[in-house]
């Protein structure tokens, strides 16, 4: 995805987030993480499983991203991050984020 504005570390504009959708079996594997079945309230939960599934979509471009460094980036610039995802691969509801046609 091109223009995606964000500035990096050193001032320089983001011109690309490269992503690809989750299997269903990366997906069920998410879904299982001991972190996520350990939140209370259920808008913790989608909120957790919306983050780390834009991070694993990103993650599968780039092996330098980890997910220690992602979770702390600031709230505003994750949730840049994520709406620039979730509109290239598709809807937070699953239409296209799990590589669903």
């Amino acid at each position: 995805m091109a223009g995606v504005g964000l500035i990096d570390g050193a001032g320089n504009e983001i011109t690309t987030i490269e992503a690809m959708p989750l299997s269903a079996a990366e997906y069920q594997v998410l879904k299982s993480d001991p972190e996520l079945r350990s939140l209370t309230t259920e808008q913790d939960r989608t909120e957790y499983m919306g983050l780390r599934m834009c991070y694993e979509m990103m993650a599968k471009c780039d092996s330098s991203l980890s997910w220690k460094k992602f979770r702390q980036l600031s709230l505003p610039l994750l949730g840049k991050i994520a709406e620039r995802v979730i509109a290239a691969v598709g809807q937070p509801d699953g239409g296209g984020v799990l590589g669903e046609a």
